[in-house]
């Protein structure tokens, strides 16, 4: 079967069908059209074909044996019968995802960011449809996340990505599938939030509305408050009180209000606030296991949710079981002692205790920690209630260059023995504008989705074709850089390992430690200490380092337009890695300051050519160069760094 301008392609569908089947239709006219000249038309049920017709049913199967019995939400199915493509998911958005799987397939189209797209000129030779094309797709987790910024903005880049990361723009959602809220209700470090929500509900809203809670203390012996002026905008600087049964009663009615709010959802997040500071009142301090009194106060909610659901909620929910996902996180990392409810779920987020350098099946590397913080969740609770969550990132430096490509495969095969139902790999860049993240994206978008039908050859060969796609003649020096940035730290991976807990990986760092300090290095919940050194300059040669930045150099110098922005963002990575070691490369004495540096133009030309070049590139990334600023500023100020607090005294952007 042949595709050309000169048919006529009928899509047919149902004639009331939803937002999501006609973004199915518009996208397979859309793609149809750019590749081959091919204009398509709309028709309601289904009919035989006439004479130089081509068809395609979307959404409708009927008759032809199709089952989606025991298979996950997103399965489809594409096949031809008389001159007609079938493409039918188990639900409208598995549909959609069908019809990306052939524009990718057969059509040879390429999703690659938010603004570019590759569409292979067909309008002469036309698209070739075998008579056997044939798909039965049944993603191997429920439910994938790859959250980066472009996921974030775009609920249109994560459908074709075939990903669920879109947690915010719910307005956009339903034209596209839908998000994780569908599935999986959860903003993260929220359990603040939902003492709100439970509140308001409880009390309603507060004629200035202010929320007060005053009860327990953080580390610092001061009472905890929450205030907030919104709902959607609560304190998150502390540890609310987790034995307060007020506390208890209020966060659940939250829980419940959001099951009411989304009675198709099935799992909740009931999520520990993101900081380090823990109630310090005499129950809590009483309890020796922080572990324990999170999963406490959880064990009381989920007894309460099955409760409800069972009963007065059995009109929202048809009694059907409702979870409560937590997580598994910095200081509740260590498994608990006490039993863990029925009806939760556990997201391994092992931010202290694993290694990111290397891979959760790396025995030899990977860090004792992390193993037992899996085998210890893994007596508490069964296989099919944990969950993952990966960090693809350096939180201080988004651009900073991740080397685990390699370990994204053999992740993912692992993580696919547990329950299936979420993975998720934070990039981080979902603050800014960031290369890599494109690139991993692509990646694992299409890893997540079967991960066992690939091999390592295959996860470079994804890396080359979105090189050579998305930098188009440039591919191959973008591609050479990556190549080079993974040999080189595969080898630092090799040289340290488990021994020395080093390199311990840049994505989870709270400071960027520019030299080796015992004193300042992360204790994960198993007592262990991890030296931050992924960073050290000795890592790397001077020489090594230029030659990557020249190379990129020469083709950002020649280019224009729109691929000198796509080029500046890679040599952005490039000179970071260089610069912020300056003083180290060329010998100079710690005792000048790189702000002294910067004045001193004149005693320090080079220097001061390589700061107006990465002034000048960051100018040229468009989305969000503010957030990008924040994130180099301790890498270019690299002097008297005092961490993530934004208490530093120097502002390379203001120099």
């Amino acid at each position: 079967m042949r595709i050309t301008s000169e048919n006529k392609i009928v899509i047919f569908s149902n004639e009331l069908h939803s937002e999501t089947i006609n973004t199915a239709i518009s996208e397979l006219s859309r793609f149809l059209y750019a590749s081959a000249g091919a204009v398509c038309v709309s028709e309601s049920g289904i009919r035989a074909l006439n004479k130089n017709e081509i068809g395609f049913a979307i959404g409708l199967a009927e008759g032809k044996h199709v089952s989606f019995e025991d298979k996950n939400d997103d399965a489809f199915v594409s096949f031809v019968d008389s001159g007609i493509i079938y493409i039918c998911g188990k639900i409208d958005r598995a549909t959609l995802y069908g019809v990306y799987e052939f524009l990718e397939s057969v059509v040879g189209v390429r999703f690659l960011s938010i603004t570019a797209t590759y569409v292979p000129n067909l309008k002469e030779k036309g698209i070739v449809v075998p008579e056997s094309y044939k798909k039965d797709e049944n993603p191997v987790f429920d439910i994938r996340s790859y959250w980066t910024h472009d996921g974030e903005v775009s609920a249109e880049y994560s459908a074709r990505m075939r990903v669920m990361t879109l947690w915010y723009d719910e307005k956009h959602a339903p034209k596209y599938g839908g998000g994780m809220r569908d599935i999986f209700y959860n903003d993260g470090h929220n359990v603040n939030k939902l003492y709100q929500e439970g509140y308001f509900a409880t009390f309603g809203n507060q004629p200035d509305g202010t929320v007060i809670y005053e009860g327990g203390s953080g580390n610092d012996g001061k009472p905890f408050v929450l205030r907030s002026t919104t709902v959607s905008d609560p304190s998150n600087s502390g540890s609310i009180c987790l034995s307060d049964d007020k506390v208890v009663n209020l966060v659940t009615k939250g829980v419940i209000e959001r099951i009411k709010a989304h009675p198709s959802c099935d799992y909740f997040g009931v999520m520990q606030e993101d900081t380090k500071f823990f109630c310090s009142c005499p129950k809590c301090k009483a309890e020796s296991s922080k572990t324990n009194v999170v999963i406490g106060f959880c064990n009381k909610i989920a007894r309460e949710v099955k409760r409800w659901c069972e009963n007065e909620g059995k009109s929202f929910t048809g009694g059907r079981k409702k979870y409560i996902v937590t997580y598994a996180y910095g200081y509740t990392e260590i498994p608990p002692t006490i039993p863990v409810e029925d009806n939760i779920m556990v997201e391994l987020a092992l931010i202290d205790s694993a290694n990111y350098a290397y891979s959760f099946v790396d025995k030899e590397n990977q860090t004792d920690s992390c193993f037992n913080a899996i085998e210890g969740w893994r007596k508490v609770v069964s296989d099919d209630r944990i969950l993952f969550y990966s960090y693809e990132t350096n939180f201080n430096n988004y651009h900073w260059y991740i080397a685990n490509l390699t370990n994204l495969l053999p992740d993912l095969q692992y993580m696919a023995n547990f329950g299936k139902l979420i993975v998720t790999f934070e990039a981080g860049e979902m603050f800014c504008d960031c290369w890599q993240a494109l690139i991993r994206t692509y990646v694992c978008s299409k890893l997540m989705w079967n991960p066992s039908k690939y091999n390592p050859t295959d996860v470079m060969n994804m890396v080359k074709e979105f090189c050579d796609l998305y930098y188009e003649r440039n591919g191959a020096v973008v591609y050479e850089y990556i190549t080079n940035m993974e040999k080189a730290y595969a080898e630092v991976k090799r040289k340290y390992g488990k021994k020395s807990n080093r390199p311990y990986h840049v994505a989870v760092a709270d400071h960027i430690l520019l030299h080796h300090n015992d004193t300042e290095a992360i204790t994960d919940a198993f007592g262990v200490k991890h030296l931050l050194t992924a960073n050290e300059p000795e890592y790397f040669t001077k020489e090594f380092l230029l030659a990557r930045t020249n190379d990129l150099r020469k083709v950002y110098k020649i280019a224009d337009g729109e691929m000198k922005k796509r080029l500046a963002n890679v040599l952005l990575t490039a000179d970071i890695m260089y610069f912020s070691q300056w003083k180290y490369y060329n010998d100079i004495s710690d005792e000048i300051s790189y702000k002294d540096m910067m004045v001193q133009k004149e005693k320090y030309p080079e220097f001061a050519v390589f700061a107006a070049e990465i002034k000048e590139i960051v100018s040229l990334i468009e989305t969000p160069s503010e957030a990008i600023k924040r994130s180099l500023n301790p890498v270019l100020g690299a002097d008297d760094y005092a961490g993530m607090d934004g208490s530093r005294k120097f502002n390379f952007w203001e120099e």
